[in-house]
C-alpha cells in the first residue's frame, strides 16, 4: 500500500484520551503499516491542538508532553518542499 496524507485533527485524536473516531483509528493503522506524510505545518498545528485542549480542561500538561513525545515514534514524514502538482494532484 502506499503512505496516506495524515491531517493534524487525526493526529491530535489519536493523541487526546477523550476522543475518539474510527476513521481516525483507521488511518493510524494504516500510516503506522504503510507511512504517512504530512505538510510542514502539521507540526505547529499539533502543537497548538494540544495546548487548546490544556487550556480548555481536556488534558493536563504531562497529558500534552506525553503526546508530542509519541510523534517521532510515528511513521510519518513531514513533506519538506512545496510541489503545486503534487498538492492538485492529492486535493
Amino acid at each position: 500500500m502506499n503512505s496516506i496524507v495524515v491531517d493534524a485533527s487525526v493526529t491530535v485524536s489519536w493523541l487526546l484520551d477523550d476522543e475518539s473516531n474510527l476513521l481516525a483509528d483507521a488511518a493510524m493503522r494504516h500510516a503506522d503499516r504503510d507511512g504517512g506524510i504530512v505538510p510542514q505545518i502539521w507540526h505547529y498545528e499539533v502543537h497548538n491542538s494540544l495546548l487548546i485542549a490544556e487550556r480548555r480542561g481536556r488534558n493536563f500538561s504531562n497529558a500534552t508532553q506525553d503526546g508530542l513525545a509519541r510523534l517521532p515514534g510515528l511513521r510519518i514524514t513531514s513533506d519538506q518542499e512545496a510541489d503545486s502538482q503534487t498538492t492538485l494532484e492529492l486535493a
